[in-house]
């Protein structure tokens, strides 16, 4: 017999089918498959701080937005880092600058990439930017 998706029990958050693609649904399959067991044995036994400096969700929160702002960068040029189609195109990627955000769970410092060209202007993390609130840039402030 297949259960299908609305005849699932409730979850671990009550609601037996949130939105596809929303933090509910996804942190409900993180639970179901063990991952915030295993975070919560590590906080346990190693002493993983989860908020403030070197804790697991600044950490956490540093990965996405770098991960974000590379994949805004690679729109914003054209082309993968490491393509070939980049070489001579006039503009390519040119390391990156350092920036202290504070956030909800603590300072993180943050690489922020650029481009040879200075074109860039990231949306995810506007320059300037100095504290995130809310979760989007729309409430962060310089």
């Amino acid at each position: 017999m297949t259960v299908t998706e609305d005849q699932q029990p409730a979850g671990p958050f009550g609601s037996a089918s949130p939105e596809p693609g929303s933090a509910r649904r996804v942190v409900g399959e993180m639970v179901d498959a063990g991952l915030l067991d295993d975070l919560m044995d590590r906080v346990d036994r190693d002493g993983l701080a989860l908020t403030g400096a070197g804790g697991f969700l600044p950490e956490l929160v540093k990965a996405v937005l770098e991960r974000g702002l590379q994949a805004e960068l690679t729109g914003h040029l054209g082309y993968e880092k490491g393509d070939p189609a980049g070489r001579g195109s006039g503009n390519s990627r040119n390391g990156s600058t350092p920036k202290s955000l504070d956030t909800e769970v603590g300072e993180i410092d943050l690489d922020t990439p650029r481009d040879r060209n200075s074109s860039f202007e990231p949306r995810l993390v506007p320059k300037g930017a100095r504290r995130v609130t809310g979760g989007s840039p729309a409430g962060w402030t310089r």
